[in-house]
């Protein structure tokens, strides 16, 4: 059954009549395990060539026994691998480690023209972040969670639950790397997985459900939402350029701030291939400052996007633009 899923999350995806390159995402754990095992049993339906991305953290005392593993595992099944180690020292190790993957997966990505990114996310982990939200007081637009799609990356396991993965493990027998660190409480993650859901599901189990719900009524709305977006850029882009884009300071007409949010975000992973994510308080800071701040004022949207604002446009870029060049492009822009 577990196969069959998968097989049907992909389906949409896959060309019917040539090649379909996957990168696939694994650390050596049951998930990405699981996974790959699927994809070889569907890969000569679909055409499919497997790329493995190992990302070694050294976090935990059998990082280099997983990275053993997965480079057995790429001889197993006739694929390729790619492997890299990451020094992430100091805070918010689970968000830099997250940046940090992503940037590995989009760079290779584009670089080798593959068509999708495969991670192993399943629906205990989706639960686990709609917690969190929840936690947090997040706006509706949070509770998308872990989406299925999400520019070329793919998640075709999550619909599918941990012990549904165990026992498929279990009986192709296969062979994994169990990640200690995935025990440590400090991480918020782990807390929440080995303390608050257990506690959830044993005295409260409705607000799984609730928390479900809450997915996929954001699911809907943001559904609708995506006319509103095309919407919006028609509206409000001037034009698109490889390093930059142009922006009517007007797009504050937009109120309602998670639309702004989400239009910003549309346009980053639409045309930088980027995930863009700040906090509620500094989207905020960042409406006011379209909205009122002074010419030639710049804003740091997060540590890569920045904003440079003129009269009547504010122009929207990566950070490795120089501020030399960047000026140096509006000068000679007709909007300037």
């Amino acid at each position: 059954m577990i196969v069959k899923h998968v097989s049907d999350n992909l389906k949409p995806y896959l060309k019917k009549n040539s090649e379909n390159k996957l990168v696939l995402a694994i650390s050596g754990g049951v998930d990405s395990v699981v996974l790959l095992d699927i994809l070889n049993e569907i890969k000569e339906r679909y055409s499919i060539y497997i790329t493995l991305i190992h990302i070694n953290y050294g976090m935990h005392p059998k990082a280099e026994l997983a990275e053993d593993l997965c480079c057995n595992l790429a001889s197993k099944y006739s694929a390729s691998i790619v492997s890299k180690k990451a020094d992430l020292n100091g805070p918010n190790f689970e968000s830099n480690a997250r940046e940090f993957r992503y940037n590995v997966f989009n760079k290779y990505s584009k670089k080798e023209h593959t068509d999708y990114i495969l991670t192993a996310h399943h629906k205990d982990d989706q639960i686990e972040t709609l917690q969190m939200k929840f936690l947090d007081g997040s706006d509706w637009v949070s509770f998308l969670g872990i989406r299925q799609e999400y520019g070329n990356i793919i998640r075709p396991m999550l619909n599918i639950t941990k012990k549904e993965i165990l026992l498929y493990a279990n009986k192709k027998e296969l062979s994994w790397v169990e990640d200690s660190s995935n025990m440590n409480i400090n991480y918020r993650r782990n807390n929440i997985r080995l303390n608050i859901i257990p506690e959830i599901r044993k005295n409260n189990p409705d607000h799984i459900d609730n928390l479900m719900q809450k997915h996929y009524d954001a699911i809907k709305k943001i559904s609708f939402l995506k006319d509103r977006i095309t919407f919006f850029r028609d509206e409000y882009v001037v034009d698109v350029y490889p390093e930059y884009i142009v922006i009517l300071n007007k797009i504050t007409e937009i109120d309602d701030k998670i639309n702004f949010k989400i239009f910003y975000q549309d346009l980053c992973q639409k045309y930088f291939n980027y995930r863009l994510y700040s906090t509620k308080k500094h989207w905020e800071q960042f409406y006011l400052f379209v909205l009122n701040s002074r010419v030639n004022s710049s804003f740091h949207l997060n540590k890569d996007i920045k904003i440079l604002k003129n009269k009547e446009f504010h122009y929207i870029y990566m950070h490795n633009l120089s501020l030399n060049k960047i000026n140096k492009i509006i000068k000679k822009n007709e909007y300037y």
